[in-house]
Parts: C-alpha cells; sequence; structure tokens
C-alpha cells in the first residue's frame, strides 16, 4: 500500500483481487475530535460514487472517527490537514504560556 498526502486529502492506492484501488480520505475537525472520510474511491479505472458505496460496505467503512484527548493548558484543535508522514494538527487557546510546559 501507498500512502501520500495531498491537499486535497490523504490517498492511498494498493492492488485488491488484481485491480488497483485508490482512495483519498479527507481530515477534518469534527466534535473535537478527528473525522476521517473517504471522498473518492477508484477501483480498476473506474470511479465508484461513495454514496452508493455507503449502503453496501456500511459508513464505518467510510469514517473513521478519532478522538482527542483532553489537551493540556486549555488548548482545543481546531485544524487538521494531511502532511508529510501523517496530519499536521493546529490547536488554540488563550493565556497559553509555553514557558509553563515541561
Amino acid at each position: 500500500m501507498t500512502v501520500a498526502s495531498a491537499a486535497d486529502g490523504v490517498h492511498l492506492s494498493t492492488e485488491v483481487l488484481g485491480l488497483d484501488l485508490a482512495l483519498v480520505a479527507a481530515p477534518e475537525v469534527a466534535d473535537g475530535g478527528i473525522s476521517v472520510r473517504v471522498t473518492s474511491v477508484r477501483l480498476g479505472g473506474a470511479e465508484l460514487d461513495t454514496d452508493d458505496l455507503a449502503p453496501l460496505l456500511g459508513e464505518d467503512l467510510l469514517e473513521l472517527e478519532l478522538d482527542v484527548p483532553d489537551l493540556p493548558l486549555g488548548l482545543r484543535l481546531v485544524q487538521v490537514v494531511p502532511a508529510d508522514g501523517g496530519l499536521r494538527l493546529s490547536l488554540t487557546g488563550e493565556d497559553v504560556v509555553l514557558a509553563d510546559v515541561p
């Protein structure tokens, strides 16, 4: 399997039953956590509509919810974007004193 980051999401590709399978998954902040939703599916060169796949595969295979534990210093997650090697998280907080961080 290959994984690459791009502006539109995380691109994953592999081979399934002799056919090329390519997915694009877009991360976003949702309910204080991270939601990663499959936005594009290409199998053997044919584009498949994710809305048509949901009833067949179930939403659990098309969307992943990641809980973010309570963050220290009153920080909160505000943005998540694909980046080389994973995801880049943006946090915000008020009156945060970084010198207090061990």
